[in-house]
């Protein structure tokens, strides 16, 4: 009789509990969003101070690579040798504005968007100097560190000259 009420009392216990251990853990968004933005700046300092292997240990081992005039990459390692031919161009000088850090409620991704200015040397040896707009889709590895999944950019707007007035 002692042993059924203390396993009644136990599963009593089981059952009141339960709940709570099925509750979703809280989670700080602030700190998630000071996170990613500590990684997005590593990369941009990678890629700026002209270390890609260092910016390319940021993609996921799946990254997809979408440059606007180049084909689609789909292993970080062709992201790697992409982003090292990249920064081997003669004169290749790059720097980032990151505008936006965003991260899910989850906490587990986000993204960002930055303008990015490249410069290269012409083929006269003259610099060539664009910009783009660079999103980057982040997500956190089983380690929690975030990793970048999707890599796109294309040109920036191009401010136009107004309209003549009649």
């Amino acid at each position: 009789m002692f042993q059924m009420r203390r396993t009644y009392a136990l599963l009593l216990w089981i059952i009141a509990l339960f709940p709570l251990a099925c509750a979703p853990v809280a989670v700080d968004l602030d700190a998630e969003r000071t996170s990613l933005a500590e990684a997005v700046e590593a990369y941009n300092a990678s890629m700026s101070a002209l270390h890609p292997e260092a910016a390319a240990a940021l993609y996921a081992d799946e990254v997809i690579v979408i440059p606007n005039e180049k084909a689609v990459f789909k292993t970080k390692q062709a992201a790697e040798d992409y982003l090292a031919a990249t920064a081997g161009n003669p004169g290749f000088q790059v720097s980032f504005e990151t505008f936006i850090v965003e991260v899910a409620s989850s906490g587990d991704s986000g993204y960002s968007v930055a303008r990015v200015t490249v410069q290269i040397d012409g083929p006269d040896g003259e610099p060539i100097q664009y910009v783009t707009r660079d999103v980057h889709f982040w997500e956190k590895n089983a380690l929690g560190e975030w990793r970048i999944v999707l890599d796109t950019w294309n040109a920036a707007p191009v401010a136009s000259a107004p309209a003549e007035a009649d």
